[in-house]
């Protein structure tokens, strides 16, 4: 599968996601138009990106257990350092390889918290 059709149904699901749209399993497999099969390894994937989802089956839908989005593309390099300062952490000064080792999953594409 090319990556712009699976960051695709990551930004479909996610909106569904946050729009309480989703329904049974089969129902978000159906409007994104992949099989329920699909639609598991879509949220493992999901989940492996730092998403926190969980089905509720009292209300019968996927949701985040924190609000939160997925984010995939280009920012500017001012935001990403802003973004990148954690609890009085700066990563201006590491190297990207120690960050990434001691950081784990804060590269985009990712699930940011909001």
């Amino acid at each position: 599968m090319l990556l712009s059709r699976k960051i695709q149904q990551l930004q479909q699901l996610d909106q569904l996601i946050r729009l309480n749209c989703t329904g049974s399993p089969s129902q978000p497999a159906q409007k994104l138009e992949i099989s329920e099969s699909s639609l598991f390894q879509l949220l493992q994937t999901a989940k492996d990106l730092g998403a926190e989802i969980r089905y509720n089956s009292y209300r019968n839908r996927y949701e985040y257990i924190t609000p939160m989005r997925f984010v995939f593309g280009f920012l500017p390099e001012a935001r990403i350092q802003l973004a990148t300062i954690k609890g009085g952490f700066s990563t201006r000064n590491k190297s990207l390889s120690s960050f990434c080792q001691k950081n784990p999953g804060t590269l985009l594409p990712y699930f940011e918290v909001i």
